[in-house]
């Protein structure tokens, strides 16, 4: 399993769900791989590029919804108010570039 963090919001089952179509299309690919070494190099091949292409679709298909699964939204409570229109705050001591914000939360 991934140890990336990007992917840590993803539950175990949907990973595992990932791994184990991964494995099984690189099986049905080397199984595909070992037909076509055993004929004569002139016989009709024993699977297509099409083939292959459309095995990679069903696994992106099947797939991408898991690993581009957006993490979820952290509710921000900013412990700062922005200032209302034409209102400004003189910049201090600690922040001499605040200007307009009302706490010295960077954005």
């Amino acid at each position: 399993m991934s140890t990336n963090p990007m992917f840590n919001h993803i539950d175990l089952a949907e990973k595992q769900k990932v791994v184990n179509e991964c494995g099984k299309a690189e099986a049905w690919f080397r199984k595909k791989i070992q037909q076509q070494d055993a004929p004569p190099k002139f016989a009709n091949p024993v699977h297509l590029s099409a083939d292959v292409q459309r095995k990679a679709e069903a696994l992106d298909r099947v797939c991408r919804p898991i690993i581009t699964k957006p993490k979820p939204a952290t509710p921000e409570t900013p412990s700062c108010q922005s200032p209302q229109r034409g209102e400004t705050q003189p910049p201090t001591a600690e922040s001499p570039n605040a200007g307009n914000a009302k706490c010295n939360y960077r954005y």
